[in-house]
C-alpha cells in the first residue's frame, strides 16, 4: 500500500472514531439529562404514592440539575385516572399544554403502589415533550406524574450542535493537514521517484524541483539532486580517465609498432639505426609499463585495500628519499630538515612512494642549480612532511587540478617534463588511504611547497615534560 492510500485510510479511520465518540457523548449526555428528570420523577412518585389532592405539593423540592435543567415542582402535571377512564387532575403547571393520556399505557404501573419504568410522552398537541410515570394503586386508580423536558431537549440540541461544529472543525482541519503533508511530504517523494525512474531511463539531465529545506522532503529532493549530479561528474570523469589513458597508450604502441613494421619490411637493416629504433621501442615499452603499473596502482587504491600498519618514521624515509635524489640528481641542490619524533602509523612502502613521487615531482620541475627542501616534522598530534622547490609554481586553478589523473600544468610544469601525470593522483590516493591530508602552496614564480599531514603514533610521542 502507498503512503498516499496510508494516509486516506487513517484519515478515514480517524473520522470513523470522532463520529463514534461524537454519538457515544451524545447518548451519554441525554441519558445524564433524562436520568435527573427520572430521579425527580421518581422522588415526587414516592412523595404521591398516597391519594392526591388539589392541595398536594411536595413538602421538599428536589436538588437542582447540575447541568443546570430546573425542574421545580410547579412544571410537575399529576392526574389520577379511574378505572372507568375518568381523569381528575391533582396538580398541574400554568402551562395550557398537558399530557396525551391517550396515548398512555395506563395499566403499565404495578398493582403495589410502585411506578414503572419512566417512559417519554408528548402534549396532547405534540409541541411539548413530556417524561412520564405511572403509578397503579391497589384500588384500580392510576396515578400519572409528568415533567416537561423541553429544556432537556434543548439542551440536547445545543450540545448536539457544538459536537457536530467541534466535529466538522477537526474534519476539516484534519483533511487541510492531510492535503498539506501529501504537498509537502509526498508530493515531494512522488517527484524524486519519477526523478530517479527518468535518470535510470538515460535522462541524466532531469533533477527535481527545489523544495523547502526545512522538511525532510526538501533535504531529500537536495540530497537526490547532489547524488545525480556526482554521478553525472564521476561518469564525466571516468570518461575523460579513459581518454587519457588512451591518448597516453597511444603513443608508446605506435612507436613499438612502427619499429615492428620497419624491421619487417626490411627498412631497418642491422646497424645503428636499428639500434637507435630498437632503443626508442624500449623506452616506450618502459614507459607504457610504467603506465600501466601507475593505472594498476591506482585502481588497487580505489578499492580500498587493508594496507600493512607498522610504525613508521618518517625521517628515515625522508632521508632515504633524499639520499637516492642526490645520488641519481647533481644538477639541483637537495637539502632536508628533520624531527627525530615524526612517527606514524602507515604502510612503509607506500609512504616511501609518496615522497618519492614528491620528489620526482620536485626534480622535474626544478630548474638547475635550483633547491629542494625535504622535511619531516611532528606538530602536536600530527605528523608533517613538506617537499618545497623554488621552481615555476602554479596558478591557483593548476594547484586545484594538480592532484587529478593524467593533469598536467601548461606552463613550466608541462608534458616537456615527462611523466604520465600520475604521479600526484598516486600521492593522494595513498595519503587519503592513511586517512590523511595532502595540499599544496604555490603561486607564480616563487615555486611549490608540497605538504602531507599524517595522523602521529602516540605511543611514540616523547614524553610531557
Amino acid at each position: 500500500m502507498s503512503l498516499r492510500a496510508r494516509l486516506a485510510a487513517a484519515l478515514v479511520l480517524v473520522v470513523v472514531v470522532l463520529a463514534g465518540s461524537g454519538v457515544a457523548i451524545l447518548g451519554l449526555v441525554r441519558a445524564s439529562l433524562l436520568d435527573e428528570v427520572d430521579r425527580q420523577l421518581s422522588a415526587a412518585a414516592e412523595v404521591g404514592s398516597g391519594p392526591f389532592t388539589d392541595q398536594v405539593r411536595p413538602p421538599v423540592p428536589p436538588p437542582a440539575n447540575p447541568l443546570g435543567v430546573r425542574s421545580p415542582f410547579t412544571q410537575l402535571y399529576v392526574a389520577e385516572v379511574q378505572p372507568d377512564g375518568t381523569v381528575r387532575v391533582l396538580l398541574q403547571s400554568e402551562s395550557p399544554q398537558v399530557p396525551d393520556l391517550q396515548g398512555i399505557e395506563l395499566t403499565s404501573g404495578r398493582a403495589d403502589d410502585a411506578a414503572a419504568a419512566p417512559f417519554d410522552a408528548t402534549s396532547a398537541d405534540g409541541s411539548v415533550p413530556y417524561r412520564v410515570v405511572t403509578v397503579r394503586a391497589t384500588n384500580g386508580t392510576t396515578t400519572v406524574l409528568a415533567l416537561p423536558i423541553d429544556r432537556v431537549e434543548s439542551t440536547y440540541a445545543r450540545v448536539r450542535a457544538g459536537v457536530v461544529g467541534v466535529g466538522t472543525v477537526v474534519f476539516l482541519a484534519l483533511a487541510l493537514a492531510s492535503w498539506w503533508v501529501e504537498r509537502l511530504g509526498l508530493r515531494p517523494i512522488r517527484e524524486v521517484t519519477e526523478a530517479a525512474t527518468a535518470v535510470a531511463g538515460g535522462e541524466i539531465d532531469r533533477r527535481v524541483e527545489p523544495q523547502p529545506r526545512r522538511t525532510e522532503a526538501g533535504r531529500l529532493a537536495d540530497a537526490f539532486n547532489v547524488m545525480v549530479d556526482r554521478r553525472q561528474e564521476a561518469e564525466a570523469q571516468l570518461r575523460r580517465f579513459v581518454a587519457d589513458a588512451s591518448h597516453e597508450l597511444r603513443t608508446p604502441l605506435a612507436t613499438v609498432a612502427g619499429v615492428l613494421e620497419l624491421h619487417q619490411g626490411g627498412a631497418l637493416p642491422a646497424g645503428p639505426e636499428l639500434d637507435e629504433a630498437l632503443r626508442r621501442a624500449s623506452q616506450e615499452t618502459t614507459r607504457m609499463s610504467g603506465l600501466v603499473q601507475d593505472l594498476l596502482l591506482l585502481a588497487h587504491l580505489d578499492e580500498g585495500p587493508p594496507l600493512q600498519l607498522r610504525r613508521v618514521d618518517l625521517c628515515e624515509i625522508v632521508a632515504d628519499a633524499a639520499f637516492d635524489a642526490s645520488f641519481h640528481q647533481r644538477d639541483q641542490r637537495i637539502t632536508t630538515r628533520l624531527d627525530e619524533h615524526a612517527y606514524v602509523q602507515g604502510d612503509e612502502q607506500r609512504l616511501r612512494q609518496v615522497v618519492a613521487n614528491l620528489v620526482d615531482n620536485a626534480l622535474a620541475h626544478t630548474p638547475a642549480e635550483g633547491t629542494i627542501e625535504l622535511r619531516a616534522r611532528a606538530e602536536g598530534d600530527q605528523c608533517v612532511i613538506e617537499v618545497a622547490d623554488d621552481g615555476p609554481g602554479m596558478s591557483d586553478d593548476a594547484a586545484a587540478h594538480v592532484f587529478d589523473r593524467f593533469y598536467r600544468v601548461d606552463t613550466g610544469r608541462s608534458r616537456a617534463a615527462g611523466g604520465s601525470g600520475l604521479g600526484l593522483s598516486i600521492v593522494a590516493s595513498i595519503v587519503a588511504a592513511h586517512h590523511g591530508e595532502v595540499s599544496v602552496n604555490t603561486a607564480v614564480g616563487r615555486g611549490a611547497v608540497f605538504r602531507v599531514v599524517l595522523a602521529r603514533d602516540e605511543a611514540h610521542a616523547p614524553a610531557a615534560r
